[in-house]
């Protein structure tokens, strides 16, 4: 019988949201008939809390790449799988002394993700600097392995896995209203809904802008924007001086958002970029219809007119139209929000992700 190979998944903080679901996936659910694996955290946090709330118990390093070196050495490792610019930059130093391959998951463009203050930005070109010493990429999106190619990066070196999600687990039997009852929000209003980060990448601020407009065509429209980050207050501060602030819901980081989802009309998301937004595929999941802008890989997933609506980026005047449309035809909205489903089913499942991921793998583990 052949030797298993031994992979760990290694991912520091909170760098990119929806990493940490999808390395625990790989964890947990990768065949156990060819893999044995593991998971590397160089800090407790939220990452590590969901990891063990997973049954998946993850080695605690220091910020160190020796000492992830010997880890790696001590668990007789054949690959490193890599998550987030610290994460990379800690597997390619580490992977430089043992000689054990690395391969990094790119699940965002990390120019936008780091790039609100100078030190930022330096994390982002020490990142984009070591990228020659990674043995191999995967970008969530066509777009984004495009992306990494543009950036000097063999293209033998490049593999697209899409995101996936589990449908099992993305799920909802609550009431909407009694929904809306919990979290305050009166049961008539038509929630135009979003999950994520709140940072400026993720287009929130358009969402606000355009609400207006939406009210004077659908008076009975609300916005509820799902997360938290830097973007919070000034979401707030925006809502208030457009007059908006009753209609517009900011519950913060919810664990399980999956009833208060349920509970929109409509799935929006007006990301400036975007690799493929898990959320978004957990709208479609729950057969929310959804508006989204045609950025990153986005329009991947939303190929057809039947499976969700595309606007440009940047257009509060767009995207408020496209709503306004949608909204007006609810036969319209309950047809995408089934093909929606349906498309997620067939190619964005948890299943071909971890089954695509496990064929890189094989290619590069050390023999």
């Amino acid at each position: 019988m052949a030797r298993k190979i031994r992979v760990a998944q290694v991912i520091a903080g909170t760098d990119v949201a929806g990493a940490k679901g999808y390395t625990i996936q790989l964890v947990n659910l990768a065949d156990k008939s060819k893999f044995d694996t593991y998971m590397i955290n160089p800090l407790e946090g939220m990452t590590t809390k969901e990891a063990r709330m997973a049954g998946v118990e993850p080695f605690i390093i220091k910020q160190n790449p020796y000492q992830l070196a010997k880890l790696m050495r001590d668990l007789n490792l054949d690959l490193i799988h890599t998550h987030g610019v610290r994460a990379n930059f800690l597997g390619r130093m580490a992977s430089k002394i043992t000689g054990i391959p690395n391969i990094c998951t790119m699940h965002s463009d990390s120019r936008l993700d780091y790039a609100s203050s100078v030190k930022e930005r330096a994390v982002w070109y020490a990142d984009n600097v070591f990228n020659g010493m990674a043995d191999a990429f995967i970008g969530v999106s066509n777009d984004m392995s495009e992306n990494l190619a543009k950036r000097g990066i063999s293209k033998e070196k490049i593999f697209t896995v899409h995101n996936g999600i589990d449908l099992s687990c993305v799920k909802s039997d609550a009431d909407p209203e009694k929904t809306k009852e919990k979290f305050g929000i009166p049961k008539n209003i038509r929630l135009i809904g979003t999950v994520g980060r709140l940072v400026e990448v993720k287009g929130h601020a358009d969402m606000v802008a355009a609400l207006p407009r939406i009210l004077d065509k659908v008076p009975d429209a609300g916005m509820l924007i799902v997360g938290d980050g830097r973007c919070l207050e000034p979401l707030r501060e925006q809502a208030e001086k457009l007059k908006v602030n009753d209609r517009v819901f900011l519950p913060g980081r919810i664990k399980d958002p999956f009833d208060l989802m349920k509970a929109c009309d409509i799935g929006c998301f007006p990301s400036i970029a975007e690799a493929i937004g898990l959320a978004l595929l957990e709208f479609m999941a729950l057969e929310v219809p959804v508006v989204a802008t045609r950025v990153g890989g986005i329009p991947e997933v939303l190929t057809k007119p039947e499976y969700g609506v595309l606007v440009p980026p940047s257009s509060p005047k767009e995207l408020s139209g496209a709503i306004i449309s949608l909204m007006g035809d609810r036969k319209q909205m309950e047809q995408i929000g089934k093909q929606g489903r349906g498309r997620v089913g067939q190619e964005f499942t948890t299943e071909k992700m971890i089954e695509k991921t496990q064929e890189v793998w094989e290619i590069f583990a050390r023999k």
